[in-house]
């Protein structure tokens, strides 16, 4: 009698194929129990191995359960066609039945790709340069920048790490700029011993700063460039800090430790293309050597940038007015009041919600990095960064 129940409820039911819209669920049964396979119309095997789930109900002493869960599978089958789930034999369509969806894996897959390669190199190198000990060395270098009454606030690729990340550097950038008016700026190279504060002394002609001075101003790709040099002993250490001024518009900060030969670059500081006081002697001095990039940023039009990526709208505008802002690190750094105002002419009014990753290590000057790439979401990259072990280091260290 057991038997017969079992294997009539299959007779009464017909239950050889039960279709549910494009997917089918084949129900059989022989001489040593029942299998179930499931099947998608049209596409390949949703589950694709014939599994026996309950054995011949005449050698099973537990066949009520066996058949009580027949009737609990083939109510859970209803309860599928009910809700409609498509998506799961949607997910698992081959790609050649579905073309746009396999070009679409495609370029995901070769976008993810590409990014991933350029946030791997760039956040390498991100913790690579900025060592444990750069939050010590950059708050010298603003502290020399106080004490000297020289107003500057950091700029382009800093600013907009500042509004993004609340860092000086993106992780996968290895550089800060900051921004100063040209004749305050040039004063670091032309004030007299005699003003520095007295927490400094001045070095330059000492046989290391020589050193330095070879190492950098006489370098091959600087010794056409450089119009400038200083560097002077912090009172209580070891250690200097050396400013190389370029005819290409920006000084170049260096932390010797120990005043050794090769410094660490804290910061790249951009000068504006006019004086805060046109007859001052530093404006006069910077007029003859940066003659030629004061011309191009005047004459520039709107819009365009220089090879280093500079707009004169982004220049122009720092110029504003400025606040103190801490970093994740603890910080505290000036930067524009308008700062969201500032990065939009530079970056574009999505620059929140875009990004173009452009690691040095693959390209020197935003200007050709822009040429080269197209934006990426903002999603999408820290989707990316979280798969990056690099970048979630650079993160979490807070360095900058």
């Amino acid at each position: 009698m057991a038997a017969l129940t079992f294997r009539h409820i299959f007779l009464f039911l017909n239950v050889d194929l039960i279709l549910f819209n494009d997917r089918s669920v084949e129900i059989a049964h022989n001489k040593t129990g029942v299998g179930i396979a499931f099947h998608t119309v049209g596409s390949r095997t949703l589950l694709p191995t014939w599994f026996p789930f309950l054995m011949d109900s005449d050698k099973n002493p537990h066949h009520f359960k066996h058949v009580l869960f027949v009737f609990l599978f083939l109510g859970s089958l209803l309860c599928y066609r009910l809700v409609g789930f498509t998506s799961l034999t949607a997910a698992i369509r081959r790609r050649d039945a579905d073309p746009i969806l396999g070009l679409l894996q495609k370029y995901d897959k070769e976008r993810e790709e590409k990014t991933t390669k350029r946030l791997n190199a760039g956040c390498s190198h991100h913790l690579d340069v900025f060592k444990p000990t750069f939050t010590r060395q950059i708050q010298a270098t603003q502290q020399f920048l106080n004490d000297h009454k020289i107003p500057f606030v950091y700029s382009d690729g800093s600013a907009l790490a500042i509004e993004r990340f609340d860092m000086l550097s993106s992780p996968w950038d290895d550089d800060i700029d900051m921004c100063m008016m040209l004749d305050e700026g040039v004063s670091i190279f032309t004030m007299s011993n005699d003003k520095l504060h007295p927490a400094y002394l001045d070095v330059s002609k000492s046989r290391k700063a020589q050193q330095v001075f070879e190492n950098y101003c006489l370098h091959e790709s600087h010794k056409h460039a450089c119009v400038g040099f200083r560097m002077v002993l912090l009172i209580g250490t070891d250690d200097c800090i050396s400013f190389e001024a370029l005819s290409w518009g920006f000084a170049q900060i260096r932390y010797h430790v120990g005043c050794g030969k090769s410094g660490i670059k804290v910061m790249d500081g951009w000068f504006d293309f006019e004086c805060r006081d046109d007859k001052s002697k530093p404006c006069l001095q910077a007029k003859k050597n940066f003659k030629s990039y004061i011309n191009q940023m005047r004459t520039l039009p709107a819009g365009k940038r220089t090879s280093n990526g500079l707009k004169k709208e982004g220049m122009v505008m720092t110029r504003g007015e400025t606040h103190l802002v801490t970093l994740r690190n603890g910080l505290k750094v000036p930067v524009l009041v308008k700062n969201k105002e500032y990065l939009t002419p530079i970056y574009g009014k999505r620059y929140r919600d875009s990004v173009i990753v452009c690691p040095h290590t693959e390209y020197a000057h935003l200007g050709s990095c822009l040429q080269d790439n197209d934006y990426v979401s903002m999603h999408d990259v820290l989707s990316t960064m979280a798969k990056v072990p690099a970048c979630e280091e650079a993160m979490r260290r807070r360095r900058v």
